[in-house]
């Protein structure tokens, strides 16, 4: 009854829209195009592994577990750079960049690269050893740069 009543309209719209002049014909064909491209990019979304939803619903359940509030979004990042290929390795390469420098941001970095190593391994072996390579670097670069209460911080909040 809905398809219908849904190619009835269809029908109607289209025969209306060959008796008018040939630029709202273009118009009308362009507005569709772009419905169509935007419905594609839905169905890509939709095929990501997790869910924006479910991913916070992870942070909110392991900061509750650790006793530890995260001030970074660093978990949403890598949880969604999870599903492309390549895209732990890029993001952890733009992250670290940018925050090395920042003592909570880099505590906060291998606190998350340490749990995703755990949570990765037994499951997709490959991205486990990503994240456990990325953990030992910026683990190690961490224990080498910090010096004094710096140190102190990032060895009290990782333990």
């Amino acid at each position: 009854m809905v398809v219908t009543a849904v190619k009835g309209v269809f029908k109607n719209l289209f025969s209306v829209l060959l008796y008018l002049d040939k630029p709202l014909f273009i118009l009308w064909v362009k507005l569709v195009w772009i419905r169509t491209d935007y419905m594609y990019n839905i169905i890509n979304i939709n095929k990501m592994k997790k869910t924006l939803s479910n991913i916070l619903l992870e942070k909110m359940a392991l900061e509750k577990m650790l006793d530890f509030k995260f001030e970074s979004t660093f978990w949403e990042e890598f949880s969604i750079a999870e599903d492309y290929s390549g895209g732990i390795k890029e993001h952890y390469d733009l992250v670290f960049s940018q925050w090395k420098d920042n003592l909570k941001y880099l505590t906060e970095l291998v606190i998350v690269l340490n749990i995703k190593t755990f949570l990765w391994f037994g499951v997709d072996d490959s991205i486990g050893q990503t994240y456990d390579s990325l953990f030992k670097k910026t683990d190690s670069y961490a224990l080498d740069t910090l010096k004094g209460d710096s140190l102190h911080y990032y060895l009290s909040t990782t333990d």
